[in-house]
């Protein structure tokens, strides 16, 4: 997938939750997941179709979710 782009949430304060992130595959759908400090779980991931939401603990899982979901047409 070398066409993958991340964006991390842009926050006006320090304070504010920025651990927010948009992956995008080319021109295809859109997928966000949002985590706790640091990075750690749970991982909540949503995407542009409908039923495309789902939260784990688990990194291995949320990284499956996120290729399939940029992956299906």
């Amino acid at each position: 997938m070398p066409d993958v782009q991340v964006e991390r949430l842009k926050v006006k304060w320090p304070a504010d939750d920025d651990n927010l992130w948009f992956i995008r595959s080319g021109g295809g759908p859109e997928v966000q997941i949002e985590c706790s400090l640091e990075g750690r779980a749970p991982f909540l991931i949503e995407g542009d179709d409908p039923g495309h939401r789902t939260q784990t603990h688990d990194v291995d899982e949320a990284v499956n979710t996120i290729v399939q979901w940029l992956t299906t047409d």
